[in-house]
């Protein structure tokens, strides 16, 4: 596994956000918490499966108006198959879901205004890693909080695993 580097922050398009963020994927041994606007990017989604098949639990909120997009829903649509548990969803008061956050075993968390896709590398965009303890807290209460306010809310949002020709 990769050494996490925390207690930084990474400014695209001058740092290597991607690697960052893929690097915290890496390393997970237990959990990944994800609530996310734009998730786009190929090779987080090849981490986040390996990540679930060496036993890391995966739990992830996408927004529903990203979601719906020619980009994101095909990279979504493989977590599930790889069986991910997604969550579409909004904000809790019908708005757009713009959180941009992991949390990773409960002890470090990623997170600023750098959205999981490959056009963010170009914009001017922040990215920091926190592995202060009441900070990883009050991230994954917001994630339980913004999971509770979507689930159910919406079914015919969710995607369901794709049927294999030989089922």
């Amino acid at each position: 596994m990769p050494v996490t580097i925390t207690d930084v922050t990474y400014f695209a398009p001058y740092d290597d956000v991607p690697t960052a963020l893929v690097g915290l994927v890496n390393g997970a041994l237990r959990s990944i918490h994800i609530d996310i606007y734009g998730f786009t990017y190929p090779p987080l989604m090849d981490a986040l499966i390996a990540a679930h098949q060496r036993g890391v639990t995966v739990n992830i909120v996408a927004d529903h108006t990203q979601a719906e997009g020619r980009a994101e829903k095909p990279q979504l649509q493989r977590l599930v198959d790889a069986g991910i548990a997604v969550l579409v969803g909004t904000s809790s008061r019908g708005a757009i879901d713009h959180s941009k956050y992991v949390v990773v075993d409960g002890n470090v968390v990623g997170f600023g205004s750098f959205n999981f896709s490959a056009s963010a590398e170009a914009q001017d965009n922040t990215f920091s890693v926190r592995s202060d303890a009441g900070l990883v807290a009050a991230f994954l209460t917001n994630w339980q909080h913004v999971y509770d306010d979507a689930v159910g809310r919406h079914p015919e949002w969710q995607l369901q695993p794709s049927q294999s020709p030989t089922q």
